[in-house]
Formats: structure tokens, sequence, C-alpha cells
């Protein structure tokens, strides 16, 4: 029997934002989520979704949200279609 996959998510995300403009200012890990502290927006990741593609949505709505100057309080990644809290 194999042992299961065992990921850190918080080095695979710290390893893949280490270029952003933006600053994680904390990582909290649960059973099924990740929250993000990023720009003092609350972002909610699903650790069963790819977290490089919910990375890269992050990333898109913060610029979007920047560039039409909105305040976004919390983001949420963990379905289809973002939650967005303004």
């Amino acid at each position: 029997m194999q042992a299961p996959l065992v990921t850190d998510f918080k080095k695979d995300i710290l390893s893949q934002t280490k270029d952003w403009p933006y600053q994680i200012q904390q990582i909290e890990e649960k059973q099924d989520i990740i929250t993000l502290t990023v720009n003092n927006i609350i972002v909610t990741l699903g650790k069963k979704k790819n977290i490089s593609k919910q990375l890269e949505a992050l990333q898109l709505i913060i610029n979007q949200d920047k560039i039409k100057d909105r305040k976004t309080k919390k983001i949420d990644l963990r379905f289809n279609n973002p939650l967005i809290t303004y």
C-alpha cells in the first residue's frame, strides 16, 4: 500500500508567490482550506483544487480590482466562480 501524498501547502504557496508584488501577511492551514491574508484581503483556497490555478485567479482579481479602484475584503476561490466581498 502506497503512503498518501503529503503536500506542504505553505511552502508551495510561498514558492509560487515569491516574485509577487503583493505581500502575504499570513497563511493558515485548516482541514480542507487554506486561508491567506494578502494585502489585507482574506483569501480562501481549497486544498482539493489546483493551488497554482487558484493563485493565478487571485492575481487577476487583485489586479482588476486595483485598476477599478475597488477595496476587496474577502476572496473565496474554492468554487468555480470566485466569491468576492467588497
